[in-house]
């Protein structure tokens, strides 16, 4: 599997980025489930000048942050829909029955 993130808009306070939209995407074969969010950082902080931050940095940022006992809470989401795209749906009791017969 596969994980891409994409910052789509920060937002800073003070020269601090205090938040950030996101898009993270899970790749698996020729299924791929997406999720779009916003991130608050709990405690904003800068290692490097406001105009050398990267994309990367963020995301890497979110991916730390979003970790709760030791399981990133995006991530694990993401995977649990792509495995639900992964089986074969069954009609539910409810709707039309289809007959296929064995030839």
């Amino acid at each position: 599997m596969n994980f891409v993130w994409k910052i789509l808009e920060i937002y800073a306070d003070d020269g601090l980025i205090t938040s950030a939209k996101y898009l993270c995407s899970v790749v698996d074969g020729e299924k791929s489930v997406d999720t779009e969010g916003y991130w608050t950082f709990q405690e904003p902080q800068m290692t490097v000048p406001f105009d050398q931050v990267t994309e990367e940095m963020i995301a890497h940022w979110i991916e730390d942050s979003s970790v709760v006992d030791g399981k990133n809470i995006i991530k694990s989401r993401l995977v649990e829909q792509l495995k639900t795209l992964q089986k074969q749906p069954v009609p539910a009791p409810w709707m039309p029955q289809v007959f296929t017969p064995n030839i």
